[in-house]
């Protein structure tokens, strides 16, 4: 699996076409992939709870859960 991570603002900016393109090279050679826009997320700061320790994900309930 490989996991594309769009951090630009403009989702069809440069940053978003080279990374389309990186995603169909990535597929074309077998992988399965995945592109997650940041800017579409609603995501809260780390507040240092420390949950993450002992758990496989966070305990602020936010779109990154869909990234852990």
């Amino acid at each position: 699996m490989v996991i594309g991570i769009l951090g630009s603002p403009l989702p069809e900016g440069n940053a978003a076409l080279l990374l389309h393109e990186a995603m169909r090279g990535a597929a074309a050679a077998g992988c399965s992939t995945e592109i997650i826009a940041v800017n579409n997320l609603d995501f809260q700061p780390c507040m240092e709870m420390m949950f993450c320790r002992e758990h496989e994900t966070c305990i602020m309930d936010d779109d990154m859960q869909q990234a852990y």
